[in-house]
């Protein structure tokens, strides 16, 4: 039997893969800035024309900060007859009725239907991050329910401080969990204590309009 001897020579490499990542449009950079992930997905679900579509995105648009695109939903929601809309446009205390609002969409979101608990949690945690105790409470016990025990006493925390009765017994069952530190197993931070980080100026409108106060 013939004895094949290696010739030396190596097997020729295959090319390496790079996967390259287009850049979002600008368009919907912007869109993901103002409203964040879950708020431009409720965006792309909604119609121009829908009185609650728009209060909505008016809601999310005025607690993070966006004014103008919060004026432009409200003038879309009362033009399609939202009692509401016409109020929270001209109230001095718009950021206060908002945060109720958000808190009440939350609500909503959470008894009516278990697969939309990520957008009841969006609505609770705007609401808590302006002071609403009950919102914060609500998303303490959602957080909890999975087991992300330190987030939930962060909230719990949050909702005692602003008044809510029972969230200081619960903070006092959870606060041992403060002492540890927020990484999970796999050394990453638990996905409900990721913020996004809004700019801190509004963007120009898409018809080119400044920014400007809501007046």
């Amino acid at each position: 039997m013939p004895i094949i001897r290696p010739t030396g020579r190596r097997a020729p490499r295959r090319p390496s893969t790079t996967i390259v990542f287009a850049p979002l449009p600008a368009a919907r950079q912007r869109l993901l800035r103002i409203y964040g992930r879950t708020g431009t997905r409720l965006l792309t679900h909604s119609e121009a024309g829908n009185g609650d579509d728009c209060m909505r995105l008016a809601v999310i648009a005025l607690l993070k900060g966006w004014p103008q695109e919060a004026r432009q939903w409200l003038r879309q929601a009362g033009d399609a007859a939202h009692p509401a809309a016409p109020g929270l446009f001209d109230d001095p205390d718009r950021l206060q009725v908002a945060t109720e609002l958000a808190y009440r969409y939350g609500h909503h979101y959470q008894c009516s239907d278990p697969n939309k608990l990520s957008v009841a949690m969006f609505f609770y945690r705007l609401a808590s991050d302006c002071g609403h105790a009950e919102a914060a409470y609500r998303l303490a016990r959602i957080h909890r329910a999975k087991d992300e025990d330190w987030a939930a006493a962060s909230l719990f925390s949050r909702a005692a401080g602003n008044g809510h009765p029972e969230a200081a017994a619960e903070f006092d069952g959870a606060s041992e969990q403060l002492a540890q530190p927020p990484w999970n197993a796999e050394g990453a931070l638990p996905i409900g204590l990721i913020e996004e980080q809004e700019p801190a100026t509004e963007p120009p409108s898409p018809a080119g309009d400044p920014p400007a106060e809501f007046t």
